[in-house]
């Protein structure tokens, strides 16, 4: 779908504001994106950022998270493809990542195919979301 053609639903400037804040690395602002109960899923399953698959919960634990993955990081995000949803909370993309982090022990540059998706869980934070 044409990034053009899609409305800015709060979903969609939710996701984009998070990618600001990761690229710039930017962890307080991104995390006051979010509500006290966030619950990220990355990667779904377990992995060492999701030991035990079922997500990290908590504004707490998303910090704790950002500290294991992206603030380890230099990430630079390009959106490929948008999947909007019927509701203006949801939303899906497929993009690259250029992750330049020690991953694997080295300090290559990874580029990641990554489909991410977004949904809001409390309308009040509407509010917050800056405009891209």
């Amino acid at each position: 779908m044409s990034q053009g053609t899609i409305e800015q639903t709060p979903a969609l400037t939710a996701s984009q504001a998070s990618w600001r804040a990761v690229m710039a690395g930017d962890k307080a602002g991104w995390l006051a994106l979010m509500t006290d109960d966030v619950v990220i899923e990355d990667p779904i399953g377990p992995a060492y950022t999701n030991p035990d698959g079922t997500g990290v919960v908590g504004k707490d634990g998303v910090s704790q998270w950002w500290e294991r993955s992206v603030g380890l990081a230099t990430i630079t995000i390009a959106c490929e493809e948008t999947f909007p949803s019927s509701s203006p909370d949801e939303v899906a993309h497929i993009h690259p990542a250029a992750v330049d982090a020690p991953l694997d022990g080295g300090d290559d540059l990874h580029t990641v195919e990554h489909c991410s998706s977004v949904r809001l869980r409390i309308a009040r934070n509407r509010a917050s979301i800056p405009n891209p």
